[in-house]
């Protein structure tokens, strides 16, 4: 949440002159460390994390018009400005929805304020406190508290990679044939910061968180011959710069051994059966082609000897006619 415009509590203008009265009149508690947990494990994050403060306010003076959480000091500024601001009109009247809003509690005129704001790394170990604005222009203040210190993140250059049973999932588009529910994951995210990484695995509507790039197995709901298993693989480092994958897997039959040593054997077998053919079409082609050889020699041999009979019958009738 953006602070509200700056006021300097220095001004000697009488619409900001200030008043310092007792801390009865409004109390900031310190941090509530149950609540305020970073969710990253290097501490705050600038922009994700919430940070919770809560107060007390008495009410005995009637002319207050708002509780606001106001910006202290800050490096390199020399004003303060609100983070954000009950109003009071006729008491406490703020919805409970809002960031910040006031409670009554069971004494009279006594109200609790709780202060709901997001760290921003321009606020790392700011000092704030809260303040009562009266409606004759005078402001009553709390003690002062400090702000954790924060630490931006630079995600720029992530890169993520998810193999399932061992092979590379094309994150633009998964469907995958697995025989068995249960499946091998493995992930990894690479970034120049040193943050834990995340993945979340989810089926069937649960949700599985895996941390520190682990790999390990996973079983799937839901799969059957008649039904695929939709699961979603969501990436995060500190629940920044999140990446999706939605995978869709289908069973496929599983050929038993039996069934496989058949399907070999059948293989080899029809194998030595083509090549016993392809030998015996050869064979058989070359006894035909020396056969044809023989036959067409002897066919020349036996009309070569008949036109040598036939040359010496006319030649002998020749002569013959001669005496």
């Amino acid at each position: 949440m953006n602070p509200a415009p700056s006021i300097s509590p220095n001004d000697s203008s009488p619409a900001y002159r200030t008043t310092r009265q007792l801390e009865q009149y409004i109390f900031l508690y310190g941090n509530h460390s149950e609540v305020n947990k970073a969710k990253c494990e290097i501490g705050y994050v600038d922009g994700l994390d919430n940070y919770l403060m809560t107060g007390r306010v008495n009410m005995s003076n009637k002319n207050v018009l708002a509780v606001g959480l106001e910006l202290v000091t800050k490096e390199h500024s020399e004003t303060s400005s609100y983070y954000c601001v009950i109003r009071f009109v006729d008491e406490c009247h703020s919805d409970q929805t809002d960031s910040c809003y006031c409670v009554g509690t069971d004494e009279v005129n006594i109200f609790q304020v709780i202060f709901n704001i997001t760290l921003k790394h321009q606020d790392s170990n700011a000092t704030v406190r809260a303040v009562m604005l009266l409606s004759n222009h005078q402001e009553i203040y709390s003690n002062e508290t400090m702000l954790p210190p924060v630490t931006k993140l630079d995600l720029t250059n992530v890169s993520s990679v998810l193999k399932i049973n061992e092979k590379t999932v094309n994150k633009d588009f998964c469907i995958k044939i697995v025989y068995d529910s249960e499946i091998k994951i493995s992930y990894q995210i690479a970034s120049t910061q040193k943050v834990r990484p995340q993945l979340k695995i989810t089926n069937n509507n649960t949700s599985t968180i895996w941390t520190d790039n682990e790999e390990g197995t996973f079983n799937l709901a839901n799969l059957g011959f008649e039904s695929a298993s939709e699961v979603d693989f969501t990436f995060s480092l500190c629940g920044f710069n999140e990446k999706y994958v939605h995978c869709t897997f289908i069973k496929g039959e599983e050929s038993d051994s039996n069934s496989t040593t058949f399907l070999v054997l059948f293989t080899i077998t029809l194998i030595i059966l083509i090549g016993i053919t392809i030998v015996f079409i050869y064979q058989n082609c070359k006894s035909k082609h020396e056969k044809i050889l023989v036959t067409g020699m002897v066919l020349e041999t036996t009309e070569g000897q008949e036109f040598s009979d036939l040359d010496l019958k006319k030649t002998a009738a020749t002569q013959t006619d001669n005496l």
